[in-house]
């Protein structure tokens, strides 16, 4: 589900299964799982690189995308960075949010969604602030990155609730920092379900067509000018 080492995750949370938007896991001997409800402006994207949704806003009237971006959902990788590594993004001690929301971190898991490494400057605006996202507390970051002699704005986003970790980022059409009020979305198309799975089951994962949901990526890579 995850790509990156998670800080500080706990050794209690244990996989069993998950696909983009939901996840079971063992917490000690505790069965636990979790489910995104999602409305339509939402997709589940598989490809060669990975899964995750991709999301994209329209004006009903003019159907011009205000919106787009990634969200990633389930249990984080096991394992530490080098030493170097934390020395060098200053990470010693960091939580799991802290982590995730560097911005080379953040540089990272875009680059890996996207299968290449175009992302580079990133740069932080704001500190972490805290974000309802899915109607979880959770925390967000302004970042910017340089595109000629303007500066897109995006904003990351992660919820770390126990062994679960939700993180994303979403960018405007035109670059703008996208407000409090216009980050509400994640909350009235998105929210999360808890729930005890059936661990003598297997999980039925079923696979809708990526394609929109590949449309909305392309249309984010645009926006940070990776095309």
């Amino acid at each position: 589900m995850g790509f990156f080492p998670a800080a500080r995750a706990s050794d209690d949370c244990r996989p069993l299964n998950g696909d983009v938007s939901w996840a079971e896991w063992l917490e000690g001997s505790t069965p636990r799982g979790a489910r995104l409800v999602f409305d339509g402006r939402w997709q589940e994207a598989r490809t060669m690189h990975g899964q995750w949704l991709a999301y994209q806003m329209t004006s009903v009237d003019t159907a011009d995308t205000q919106a787009v971006g990634m969200l990633r959902f389930g249990l984080p990788v096991s394992g530490n960075f080098a030493a170097e590594e934390q020395d060098a993004l200053d990470l010693h001690g960091a939580t799991r949010i802290e982590t995730v929301l560097h911005p080379q971190i953040i540089e990272r898991w875009v680059g890996a969604m996207s299968g290449n490494n175009l992302v580079r400057g990133l740069f932080a605006i704001t500190l972490p602030q805290h974000q309802s996202i899915a109607t979880l507390a959770g925390f967000s970051r302004v970042v910017g990155l340089k595109a000629g002699e303007r500066i897109v704005h995006a904003t990351a986003i992660a919820v770390d609730d126990g062994c679960l970790l939700m993180y994303g980022i979403i960018t405007a059409k035109d670059g703008h920092q996208l407000s409090t009020e216009e980050l509400e979305f994640l909350n009235s198309t998105l929210r999360v379900e808890k729930y005890e799975p059936d661990t003598s089951a297997i999980a039925q994962i079923s696979r809708p067509s990526a394609s929109p949901a590949r449309r909305s990526f392309e249309d984010f890579r645009l926006h940070l000018g990776l095309d």
